[in-house]
């Protein structure tokens, strides 16, 4: 099997520094980010990746608890080698998140799950794995912004 990275999803845009890091990695990679643009600067971050990497980066604006799941109905042969999880921080959203974008993610790809250090999003964390819908890798939370990384069981 092939292990190259081709495609990651994301949730949370933000100003497009995952993105761009996801994007300059390799010149096959091309990214699918969600996000529900809270903040004006969003447009203009979106704009300048599409400048640096054009037609390789895709936009989806709206709430990722119903704009994942839409994407994925739509897309069904759509597999995803990474899954980066840093949008909504609270309540229900990275728990929906990650189960929505786990449906995307192919068997064997990597789920990452920013800023564990906040109540629901290290709720999640550990729900995914006692729930074995991942096998936890492991988590950096020797940094001031913690995140875990697992891999989608195969």
């Amino acid at each position: 099997m092939d292990d190259r990275v081709r495609l990651v999803i994301e949730t949370g845009f933000n100003g497009g520094h995952s993105a761009a890091a996801f994007l300059a990695a390799s010149p096959d990679v091309r990214v699918v980010s969600f996000d529900i643009e809270r903040w004006d600067y969003v447009r203009e971050a979106k704009a300048l990746i599409d400048e640096l990497f054009p037609g390789r980066h895709t936009l989806i604006f709206g709430d990722s608890r119903l704009t994942v799941p839409e994407f994925s109905r739509a897309n069904r042969t759509v597999s995803a080698d990474i899954a980066f999880i840093d949008g909504g921080h609270f309540d229900d959203v990275p728990w929906s998140d990650a189960t929505n974008l786990l449906n995307i993610l192919r068997p064997g790809g990597l789920l990452v799950l920013d800023d564990i250090d906040y109540p629901d999003v290290g709720q999640a964390w550990k729900r995914l794995q006692a729930e074995g819908l991942v096998d936890g890798l492991g988590s950096c939370e020797a940094q001031e912004r913690p995140w875990a990384v697992a891999r989608k069981p195969k």
